[in-house]
C-alpha cells in the first residue's frame, strides 16, 4: 500500500545517513557556533546603524544652532 501511495503521489521518501551520537553532538555545535556569529554580527550591524543615526541628528542639531 505503502508503495503504491508513493508511486501514484510522486513523492519520495527521504533516506537519511544514520548518525553516532558524536556526529550529531559535533552538527549542533557547528550549527549552535555559526548562529552565535550571525547573532553577533547582526548585533554590530545594529550599534553601527544607531551610532550613526544618533551622530547624524547631533550633526544636524550642532549646525542648525550656528
Amino acid at each position: 500500500m505503502k508503495d503504491l501511495l508513493l508511486e501514484s503521489s510522486g513523492k519520495t521518501e527521504l533516506e537519511f545517513k544514520q548518525l553516532s551520537t558524536v556526529e550529531i553532538r559535533l552538527i549542533k555545535e557547528e550549527i549552535r557556533s555559526a548562529k552565535k556569529k550571525e547573532e553577533q554580527d547582526l548585533f554590530l550591524v545594529y550599534c553601527a546603524a544607531v551610532s550613526m543615526l544618533v551622530f547624524g541628528l547631533l550633526g544636524i542639531l550642532y549646525f542648525m544652532t550656528l
